[in-house]
């Protein structure tokens, strides 16, 4: 399994030489929140992670009571403005609002981050948040799923909720660590990196 770090605001400074150190698969930012919202740190992460050879993802934390989903992608994409090379494509992080009211908002928002930047986005979420949801078909470009069984910075697995088959990340806990990173950090695995690519590598697994 690759090893991908969580990171925003509330991880303060990094010191990206140790983190690139210790050889994750990738980083992914949080970018931005709602149709204004920006992580004040994104700009430097992002530089911090390129600049030591690491690559970097994505993701935008929705508020589907809020504004709307093709306002919150346009937000997400201008500050993107493009996938640079070897970046992961984006995720949308959906786990506020009533679960059964938000698949609407979930779908435009991949279609409008599809039109905005030429990609579906990964769909972010809990299970008990997806199962919740009652959802008959999948949403975006792959399952990023958050479960964190006993939440102890090992991956104890997890079941993976119905209409997905599997995913292409699962964040096993929100209590890891990992060097030049203060205080506790957001892990997902991956068991591929390829279906998280913006640019997808011909014979990269």
């Amino acid at each position: 399994m690759l090893t991908i770090y969580d990171v925003s605001q509330w991880q303060g400074p990094i010191d990206w030489a140790r983190v690139a150190a210790d050889r994750p698969a990738a980083v992914i930012l949080k970018v931005s929140e709602g149709a204004s919202g920006t992580d004040p740190r994104f700009e430097q992460n992002r530089a911090g992670a390129e600049a030591h050879g690491l690559r970097v993802g994505f993701y935008h934390f929705a508020d589907p009571t809020g504004s709307s989903p093709e306002a919150q992608a346009a937000h997400h994409a201008k500050l993107i403005g493009s996938y640079r090379r070897r970046e992961l494509r984006s995720a949308l992080d959906l786990e506020t609002g009533n679960p059964a009211a938000t698949e609407k908002f979930a779908r435009a928002f991949s279609a409008a981050l599809r039109r905005e930047l030429g990609l579906y986005p990964l769909f972010y979420s809990y299970a008990s948040y997806i199962t919740e949801m009652r959802l008959e078909r999948t949403i975006g470009a792959g399952l990023w799923l958050a479960s964190y069984g006993r939440d102890d910075g090992k991956d104890h697995g997890a079941t993976v909720p119905a209409p997905w088959r599997r995913f292409v990340a699962h964040q096993f806990t929100s209590h890891g660590s990992a060097a030049g990173i203060a205080g506790a950090v957001d892990i997902s695995h991956a068991p591929r990196l390829l279906p998280l690519l913006a640019h997808p590598v011909a014979g990269l697994k």
